[in-house]
């Protein structure tokens, strides 16, 4: 089993089980990550009838995203795994999010845009196909001003479904692209722990790393990462 947590934004979800199945906890906690994130992380384990010394690995939204959030997910994760002794899963909160995504829909073999408000006037973007469930990442993630994401977007038969916060910048999209290319806009959107737990089942064990190199993916250079310091009180989870 894997346990998965996601803070990278407003919402704060934890989600723990198998390949096929999972519990899962879900909130919009605006600011909230940090008091929500343990009671969740107890209360998925409990209906999940397991601890963390029975878990395969931990999982977690590494970014980007909101840099509190990664923060906050990055030292519980740690904790937990420094606790239980359990290596972690990172994965992209872009990729995350297209998953919610297709979960939330009930579409399959579609393309999906993930776009992220970075704020400063900048959109967190990475596009993705899905097929069955898995995930194909046709571009890198990355960081642009919102002028730059249509000449970013790979063409792609069947058009694309745009997702997530980022779209608050669509006025910078051009009319014909929209027209065009555009199948739906979702802006309410979130990455999710149980999308999370997916990428994590299809991304191996195998990659799975020590706890200290678990660490956010911000792609905004000027901010500096400190290592992520493990929560104290977890070792009983």
């Amino acid at each position: 089993m894997i346990l998965a947590i996601d803070t990278s934004t407003d919402a704060c979800s934890v989600a723990c089980g198998s390949a096929s199945e999972c519990q899962e906890m879900f909130e919009l906690a605006p600011r909230g990550h940090a008091q929500r994130l343990l009671p969740m992380v107890q209360q998925v384990l409990g209906q999940a009838a397991t601890g963390l010394k029975a878990l395969d690995a931990l999982a977690f939204t590494a970014g980007p995203g909101s840099f509190t959030g990664l923060r906050v997910a990055a030292g519980v994760v740690q904790g937990l795994a420094f606790a239980s002794g359990k290596p972690v899963i990172p994965v992209s909160t872009l990729a995350s999010l297209a998953l919610a995504y297709v979960r939330e829909s009930a579409l399959d073999a579609i393309n999906v845009l993930s776009l992220l408000d970075a704020r400063m006037n900048e959109i967190y973007m990475g596009a993705y196909r899905i097929e069955e469930g898995r995930v194909t990442a046709l571009t890198e993630d990355q960081l642009l001003p919102p002028g730059q994401v249509v000449p970013r977007v790979p063409s792609a038969e069947g058009g694309w479904h745009v997702v997530g916060s980022g779209l608050v910048y669509r006025e910078h999209f051009s009319r014909e692209w929209l027209q065009q290319h555009v199948v739906r806009e979702a802006p309410a959107v979130y990455p999710t722990a149980a999308a999370a737990l997916q990428l994590a089942w299809q991304s191996g064990l195998e990659t799975a790393m020590a706890a200290e190199q678990a660490l956010p993916v911000y792609l905004r250079d000027e901010v500096a990462w400190k290592k992520a310091t493990p929560v104290a009180g977890i070792g009983g989870l």
